[in-house]
């Protein structure tokens, strides 16, 4: 039996020790929940967050998820921003086109100094037309104006 005490003894003594470490554990647990309750600075480093791990399972079906769903609509996002960049750039094509017919017009409408011609109504508003024919009217305006010239110049003399 005295192996059987000594035994006993030696649990108490080591029962002992954890009991103490523990108590000395509460009680810096006890001061340090006190110093950071007075300590407001330290607020906010108190987060409420929980991780917990997932099983490859769950992170391989999230990723399949996210192909599945989220990337057809980033797919379809992606390609109606380009249809209108494509309209937007048809668009801004024609304004472009209207914008070099009233200035060739506005300015054939100057040079001419026709008292009876009205420059706004001599404007130009196209909606289809091609750098080919606006390279073809200019043409056809520069023509124009050498022939008036040239016109001018037999009436002067």
């Amino acid at each position: 039996m005295s192996n059987y005490a000594q035994i006993n003894e030696g649990i108490n003594i080591e029962l002992s020790k954890c009991l103490e470490s523990l108590t000395a554990t509460v009680t810096t647990l006890k001061n340090l929940e006190t110093s950071i309750q007075n300590d407001k600075c330290f607020m906010a480093y108190k987060t409420h967050r929980v991780f917990q791990l997932l099983p490859e399972f769950d992170v391989h079906k999230a990723k399949l998820d996210a192909i599945e769903t989220i990337d057809p609509l980033v797919n379809k996002i992606e390609s109606k921003i380009e249809q209108a960049l494509n309209r937007l750039e048809r668009e801004r094509i024609t304004l472009q086109q209207t914008y070099e017919l009233n200035k060739l017009r506005t300015n054939t409408n100057t040079k001419n100094n026709d008292p009876g011609s009205n420059n706004i109504a001599n404007t130009v508003i196209m909606s289809s037309s091609t750098p080919q024919e606006l390279a073809k009217l200019k043409e056809l305006k520069a023509e124009r104006e050498k022939l008036l010239k040239d016109l001018q110049d037999l009436n002067n003399d």
